[in-house]
């Protein structure tokens, strides 16, 4: 019944669509200024930038994002084989930044799995990198946890968390 909803007692039952949706693709951040996205998740993060975009779309292209005549750079950047984050800059269409703070419907962050997160947080900080506050370590310091911000704001995480995909 891949698809499919059936009313119950007024309400709608949805099954998974397992048989059509077959794996995570991307993850997409509308970004500010493309170079310093880059700078923070290639060269500080470590993600491998896999594929750079130039566009300038008019027509059926331009439609489908919602409007004609923009002009688009896109980054592909891969993390551990199969992590995607795709970072899009409208470079003649800029929009307002949201306020996305954790609470505001919409907010998200990004969380990375790191084996020392207290070498990863003094390594990052001495980048440049904001955090909210120091980690917190649990576990005899083997295990911890904490959330900084890219440089257009968007919160991610340092964690040691591995449980959810052994």
């Amino acid at each position: 019944m891949g698809g499919q909803a059936l009313p119950i007692a007024g309400r709608l039952l949805c099954y998974p669509v397992r048989a059509m949706i077959t794996g995570y693709n991307h993850t997409s951040i509308t970004v500010g200024d493309m170079e310093k996205m880059l700078h923070f998740y290639r060269d500080i993060v470590g993600m491998e930038l896999v594929a750079m975009l130039d566009n300038r779309h008019e027509g059926s292209g331009a439609q489908g994002s919602g409007f004609e005549g923009m002009h688009m750079k896109v980054a592909k950047l891969r993390l551990g084989g199969r992590f995607i984050l795709e970072l899009i800059e409208y470079v003649n269409k800029k929009g307002e930044k949201l306020d996305t703070r954790p609470t505001n419907i919409g907010s998200f962050h990004i969380a990375f799995t790191c084996v020392d997160i207290m070498e990863t947080y003094r390594q990052m900080v001495a980048q440049g990198v904001k955090f909210r506050q120091a980690p917190h370590v649990w576990a005899g310091g083997k295990e911890g946890a904490v959330y900084g911000f890219d440089p257009d704001g968007n919160r991610f995480e340092l964690t040691t968390e591995t449980k959810y995909f052994a």
